[in-house]
C-alpha cells in the first residue's frame, strides 16, 4: 500500500490519540525509500507497478519520497501522454552509467519532457532527455523551477527548443532551473531558446556547479536576451570545472551570459568558436560592486561578432563600480570583432580587469585598431600581450611581452577534456615566468587540462604547459646480465649486477645471455595517458661478429617488460632469466649495424604495465637462445653502471585525460 503524506500524517495522529486514551506508547515505524524498476519501453498511465509491468510515468505517479528509480530496458521511451511531472524528492538512474544513449525520453516535439515541481532534492543519471519543445514556457528539456536541489550526471540533454508564440521572454531550450543546480558528466547540445539561455538558464538560485560538462551547438535565436549556450541571472556562486562551450549561437552573447552572480569561478574551461550578430561573442560579464569572476586555466578562442558595430569577441565585461574580474593564466586568441573593438577583451563601464600570466593576442577587430584588447586593463605581470592599442595598461608591467606573435598551433585535443592551443617550439609564451614567481608552483599548480606546472624551472605564460616527457636512467644497483645455467636448462645459472655493460646473446658453450634494465616510474603523475614509450640503448660492440647479420644471427632483439618486478624484488635475481613477463615482445630491435645509441619504440599494448607507483622492469633477450656454433656471440650494451652519458634511458611521453 502507497501511502501519501496527508493519510500518513491522519494514520500517525489516529495512533497517537489511542496511545494517549490507552495510556500506553504505541511505536510507529516510517516507511523506507524503495526502488521501483521500470521495466517496459510503453509510455502509460495505469496508476500501479505492481501489476506485471511498470513504466516511468507510473513509477514516478506511484514513488514515494527520495525512492530510486531503475531499469531493467533500453531503448527508447516515446511520450506520448505528455511531459513527465515530478512532485517529490526521487532518484532516477539509467541503466548504463558509460553510456546515457542506452535510455532515450523522448517527446517527439509534442511537449516538455520532465517538469521538477518540488523543491526536494531530485537527482537524475545514465539517461537522454530529447526533442521537447514548448510554446510560451521555459525550460523545454528539463524545468526545475520551484528551488529543488538539481542533479545530473552522465546524462545528454540534446535538441530541445523553447520558442514563443505570443510571450517576449522564453528561457531556457535545455534546461530551466532554479534553487540549486549541479551537472556533471555530461552534454547539452542542439537546444534553443527564444530570449536567453539556449542550452541552460539558471536564475534566483543559490549555487550552480557545472564539472566535465559539453555545452555545444545551442541557440538563442530572437532578437534581444542573449546566452547561446549558458545564462545566469542574479545567482550567488557558479562553479565550472572543466566545461566546454563551443558552436552556440546568439544574437547576442554566443557562449556564455553572466548577470549579476556573486562569485563566479572557471577554470580548465574552454570558450570557442561561438558566434553572436551582436556583441559578446564567448563571455560575458555583468556585474556590480562587490561581485567577482574569477576565471583561471582557460582557453578563449575563434569567438566571432558580426554586426558592424559590435565589439567584445572574446570576453566583454559591462561592469560597474568595483565589479571585479580576475584573469590568470588563460588564453584569449584568434577572436574576431568589428568596428566596435576589443577582439579579445572589451571593458564597458567602470569595472576592474586584473590580467596575470595570460596570452591576449592574435585577436581581429576589423575597422578598429583595437584589435587584442579595448579598455582598462590592471597588469599582474607575465602576460604577453601582442597589440596593446585600444588598452589602457596599469599596474605591474615588468615582465609583459608585447608587440610579439605567441606562435602559438591551432587548437586541438592535446590532452584534458578541453582542447588547448600548444605553443611553438619558439614562443614566448615557453619558460617565461619563474619558478615560485607570480604564483608559478604555489597558487597555480597546474595548466588547463590538468598537468603539473611548473614541467621545468619556469611556467609557461597562457592556459597551456608544455609537458615534458619523463626521461629516466636506469637503476645501476638492479641493472645486470643472467647466464643461463645449461644450454637447454631454461633457467638462470649465474648473474652480474656490477659489470657497465650488458649482455645478450649466447656465451661460448651456447647457454644463452638475458639483461635486465630497471627503470623508477613512479615520477608519472596519477591518471595520464601514455602516448609513447621509447627505450634508447647504446651498444659498445659485438662478441664473435655482429648477430644481426645473416651469417652469425640470433634474430632480432626482443624486450619483455613487467610491472614492478619479474623475480621476488627489483633487485636482480637468478629468477629473473625465466620468470613469466606481463607482456613479451612489447619491443623488437630488427637491426644495428654499428655501435651507439639505437631507440626502441614500445608497443602501446606495453603502457599498462608502466608502473606509476614504483618500478618497471625491462628483459633483453635475442629471438634464439643461441646458434649452436659453440662459440660466444652476444651483444655488449652499457648498463646503468656505466658512465651517465651512455647508460640506458627510458622516456615516456603522455597527456593528461
Amino acid at each position: 500500500m502507497n501511502l501519501n503524506f496527508r493519510s500518513f500524517f491522519n494514520l500517525y495522529t489516529l495512533f497517537a490519540l489511542l496511545a494517549s486514551l490507552l495510556g500506553g506508547a504505541v511505536f510507529i515505524t516510517p516507511a523506507h525509500a524503495s526502488t521501483l524498476t521500470v521495466n517496459t519501453l510503453v509510455d502509460e498511465n495505469d496508476g500501479s507497478c505492481t501489476n506485471g509491468d511498470c513504466s516511468l510515468r507510473d513509477a514516478i505517479n506511484t514513488s514515494n519520497t527520495n525512492d530510486t528509480i531503475t531499469f531493467s530496458v533500453t531503448g527508447t521511451i516515446n511520450l506520448t501522454l505528455g511531459e513527465l511531472v515530478i512532485g517529490l524528492g526521487l532518484t532516477i538512474t539509467g541503466p548504463d552509467n558509460t553510456d546515457a544513449s542506452q535510455l532515450i525520453i523522448d517527446a517527439g516535439e509534442d511537449s516538455r519532457v520532465l517538469n521538477i515541481i518540488t523543491g526536494d532534492n531530485v537527482s537524475i543519471s545514465n539517461l537522454t532527455l530529447q526533442n521537447g519543445k514548448v510554446t510560451d514556457a521555459n525550460g523545454a528539456g528539463i524545468r526545475s523551477a520551484s528551488g529543488a536541489s538539481l542533479n545530473l550526471n552522465n546524462v545528454a540533454i540534446l535538441n530541445n527548443s523553447a520558442v514563443k508564440n505570443s510571450l517576449t521572454f522564453v528561457r531556457g531550450g535545455g534546461i530551466e532551473a532554479n534553487g540549486k543546480l549541479t551537472i556533471t558528466n555530461s552534454i547539452i547540445s542542439g537546444n534553443e531558446a527564444e530570449f536567453q539561455g539556449g542550452g541552460i538558464y539558471f536564475f534566483n538560485g543559490s549555487s550552480i556547479t557545472l564539472k566535465n560538462v559539453e555545452i555545444k551547438n545551442n541557440d538563442h535565436v530572437g532578437i534581444s536576451g542573449g546566452g547561446g549556450g549558458i545564462a545566469l541571472d542574479t545567482v550567488t556562486l557558479a562553479t565550472f570545472d572543466a566545461i566546454d562551450v563551443s558552436g552556440n549561437g546568439a544574437s547576442n552573447t554566443g557562449g556564455i551570459y553572466i548577470g549579476n552572480v556573486t562569485t563566479l569561478n572557471m577554470v580548465k574551461s574552454l570558450i570557442a568558436n561561438n558566434t553572436t550578430t551582436n556583441s559578446g561573442g564567448g563571455l560575458v560579464l555583468s556585474g556590480v560592486a562587490g561581485q567577482v569572476a574569477n576565471i583561471t586555466n582557460t582557453t578563449v578562442s575563434g569567438n566571432v561578432t558580426s554586426d558592424t558595430s559590435s565589439f567584445g569577441a572574446g570576453i566583454l565585461v559591462d561592469g560597474i563600480d568595483s565589479y571585479t574580474v580576475n584573469l590568470a593564466h588563460v588564453t584569449i586568441t584568434q577572436n574576431t570583432t568589428q568596428n566596435g573593438g576589443g577582439g579579445g577583451i572589451k571593458l564597458i563601464g567602470s569595472g576592474t580587469i586584473n590580467l596575470k600570466n595570460s596570452i591576449l593576442a592574435g585577436n581581429t577587430a576589423f575597422g578598429s585598431t583595437d584589435a587584442d584588447c579595448n579598455g582598462n586593463i590592471t597588469s599582474q605581470n607575465y602576460n604577453l600581450i601582442q597589440d596593446t592599442d585600444g588598452c589602457v595598461m596599469s599596474g605591474v608591467l615588468t615582465n609583459n611581452v608585447t608587440g610579439s606573435s605567441p606562435l602559438l598551433n591551432p587548437l586541438a585535443d592535446n590532452g584534458g577534456f578541453t582542447k588547448t592551443h600548444a605553443p611553438q617550439a619558439l614562443s614566448p609564451a615557453l619558460n617565461a615566468i619563474p619558478k615560485l614567481a607570480n604564483g608559478c608552483g604555489s597558487a597555480y599548480l597546474q595548466d588547463q587540462r590538468g598537468a603539473p606546472r611548473p614541467q621545468k624551472s619556469a611556467c609557461e605564460i597562457g592556459a597551456f604547459e608544455e609537458i615534458v616527457p619523463l626521461n629516466l636512467v636506469s637503476s645501476p644497483a638492479q641493472d645486470g646480465w643472467v647466464l643461463e645455467s645449461s644450454e637447454t636448462s631454461n633457467q638462470g645459472g649465474t648473474l652480474n649486477t656490477a659489470a657497465t655493460l650488458l649482455n645478450v646473446g649466447d656465451a661460448v658453450d651456447d647457454k644463452q645471455y638475458k639483461s635486465l634494465l630497471s627503470f623508477n616510474t613512479s615520477g608519472l603523475p596519477d591518471q595520464i595517458v601514455i602516448t609513447k614509450v621509447k627505450l634508447k640503448i647504446k651498444i659498445q660492440g659485438f662478441a664473435g661478429g655482429n648477430m644481426f647479420t645473416p651469417t652469425n644471427t640470433l634474430g632480432n632483439l626482443l624486450i619483455d617488460i613487467r610491472k614492478s618486478r619479474f623475480g621476488t624484488s627489483a633487485n636482480l635475481e637468478l629468477v629473473d632469466f625465466q620468470s613469466a613477463a606481463n607482456q613479451n615482445n612489447v619491443g623488437v630491435l630488427a637491426s644495428a649495424p654499428s655501435a651507439g645509441f639505437y631507440t626502441i619504440i614500445l608497443q602501446s599494448t606495453a603502457y599498462d604495465f608502466i608502473n606509476l607507483k614504483g618500478t618497471t622492469q625491462f628483459r633483453l633477450r635475442f629471438q634464439k637462445d643461441d646458434n649452436d656454433d659453440l662459440g660466444a656471440d652476444y651483444l655488449k650494451i652499457f648498463s646503468g653502471n656505466a658512465p651517465a652519458a651512455n647508460r640506458p634511458r627510458l622516456i615516456v611521453e603522455y597527456v593528461i585525460p
